[in-house]
């Protein structure tokens, strides 16, 4: 079971939840990814992209042709959106999603391509009663980070995947993918990633319940799935495999931890690529968001 503190579900590239340690298997025979029950649990609900995610190709992509690679390099305006499930005292079991917007380059990696992502903006929504609100700082404190970006033709369809890669937040980790995140707020690996005075990174939270800030340190590590689409479009799921421990509060209430399962419909956690003629910066990708994601 994954936790995290009180209505909240930080997305910087990616949602991320408290000290759990959900991971994936590779099956090297049948060049498959399925996804696997968070470490301490026995319940399949627990898998990090639910019970009926579908397994995902680790072989194709590696080697682009050059016809096919030119189709996806360039620049991109990125959405993603995680959705979960918290069931918080009180409250009881309530929907929570993040939406976050940023900027993205692929390009030729040798014979392969990569994908450099920068986050801008995080929205949240959870519990009507608590508001959780992430400053602009935090995502934008995040160093851009370098994915292998596979991609192949299936027949009419161009399939691609984003593979994982763990990227630390408000820590410094030796190891990214395997050290331990701090157990509480004295650990001197944590550092004050948004320059706002406080340990980690910053999430305000405000409401009828309880307003305060809450201070956490990330492993923040995904995996996108999908296809291109018309219009230079890249689009499919995305698959949250991240870790959050909260390092520090303002308010004691704030330090509760709430039991939060991913959304079992795993077609509302979704990426959208835009391509864009040239490279956006933060400012111009947020005003031009609305025209970029349009409502559904």
């Amino acid at each position: 079971m994954r936790s995290i503190s009180l209505g909240l579900m930080v997305l910087l590239g990616a949602a991320c939840s408290a000290t759990s340690d959900g991971t994936t298997a590779t099956t090297p025979d049948s060049g498959t990814v399925t996804p696997q029950p968070d470490a301490g649990t026995t319940s399949d609900a627990d898998a990090d992209a639910g019970p009926s995610a579908p397994p995902v190709d680790t072989s194709s992509g590696r080697n682009v042709p050059d016809a096919l690679a030119a189709r996806v390099i360039g620049f991109y305006a990125i959405r993603s959106v995680v959705a979960s499930i918290q069931d918080a005292p009180v409250i009881g079991k309530t929907p929570s999603v993040a939406t976050a917007t940023g900027v993205g380059e692929i390009k030729r990696a040798g014979t392969g391509l990569t994908i450099t992502e920068s986050g801008c903006h995080v929205d949240l929504s959870a519990s009507s009663v608590v508001k959780p609100t992430v400053p602009d700082a935090l995502p934008r404190s995040v160093p851009a980070v370098t994915y292998p970006f596979r991609l192949w033709e299936v027949g009419q369809s161009v399939k691609f995947v984003r593979d994982p890669v763990a990227a630390a937040i408000g820590v410094k980790l030796v190891d990214v993918e395997n050290d331990p995140l701090p157990a509480n707020g004295s650990d001197p690996r944590i550092w004050d990633q948004d320059l706002d005075g406080n340990p980690g990174v910053t999430v305000k939270m405000s409401g009828s319940l309880v307003t305060g800030d809450i201070f956490v340190v990330q492993r923040q590590r995904s995996l996108y799935t999908g296809e291109l689409s018309t219009g230079d479009k890249l689009g499919g799921l995305l698959r949250d495999m991240s870790q959050q421990a909260t390092v520090g509060a303002t308010s004691d209430l704030l330090k509760q931890n709430v039991p939060t399962t991913p959304d079992p419909d795993v077609s509302k956690s979704t990426v959208t690529f835009v391509k864009l003629t040239m490279a956006y910066d933060c400012a111009r990708v947020m005003s031009e968001a609305a025209t970029l994601f349009p409502a559904k």
